[in-house]
């Protein structure tokens, strides 16, 4: 099964918000459910695991059943940092498929044998089928693929002191955004080794998913990059 696991924990603090920026209400509905709409409309997309604060299960169950979105397969409690909340969502997938949860329905052209997660940020609600499409057909050939943009600033490296050293080739940058899509093997290996790491030391150390490639895919040409996230691939959006 292909699962989306929709991050919805944020506080919305660096907005100075009482509200969290994924439920403020922007064209006559929560921020959230652009991104819902499109996952649930995905003939890629299984299931989707909302993860969220305490605070807001009660508002989460309340917007799926106003939607009547079929897809919604659980809501996970979200932790202290973002990849608690992703652990939790993952841990939930595994609670579901020990229990044989689900079934298949995508055309046999994409059953591949694997399982695969496409970690979403709730409060990024330009996701679109395209993206999605791109995604799922990257993952199955690199395991690992994130959506991206070529980053068009300038971009300076300082001292600790606040001066400039050093100004990076902007054509080598890129600003990550979500999906970030694995296939589940791999990610949720990765988290279970992040997670024991962090049990065992002050400062668990950030798991290396395989080999160290992450492969840009650009129009025409592909780059190969050192990197942490194992064999993955950068999609321009």
């Amino acid at each position: 099964m292909n699962y989306a696991i929709v991050l919805a924990g944020g506080k919305g603090t660096r907005m100075n918000s009482e509200i969290p920026k994924q439920f403020l209400v922007v064209g006559g509905k929560p921020l959230i459910s652009y991104s819902l709409d499109v996952f649930e409309k995905s003939p890629f997309i299984d299931a989707i695991i909302i993860v969220t604060s305490q605070d807001y299960t009660g508002y989460m169950k309340a917007l799926v059943k106003e939607n009547d979105y079929k897809k919604i397969a659980g809501i996970a409690l979200g932790g202290k940092e973002r990849y608690d909340s992703v652990h939790s969502g993952l841990e939930l997938i595994q609670t579901l498929m020990s229990s044989g949860a689900g079934q298949l329905s995508r055309d046999e052209e994409w059953l591949s044998g694997e399982d695969y997660i496409f970690i979403h940020d709730g409060a990024r609600p330009c996701v679109t089928a395209q993206i999605i499409y791109n995604c799922m057909q990257d993952v199955m050939e690199y395991k690992a693929c994130v959506a991206a943009v070529p980053v068009k600033d300038t971009i300076k490296v300082a001292d600790k002191a606040g001066m400039s050293v050093n100004t990076p080739d902007r054509s080598t940058l890129w600003q990550i955004q979500t999906p970030q899509t694995f296939s589940y093997e791999l990610i949720y290996q990765a988290y279970r080794v992040l997670i024991t790491s962090e049990e065992n030391t002050a400062e668990p150390e950030q798991p290396a998913l395989c080999s160290s490639v992450i492969s840009i895919s650009l129009p025409g040409s592909s780059i190969a990059l050192s990197g942490l996230l194992s064999i993955g691939r950068l999609w321009a959006r």
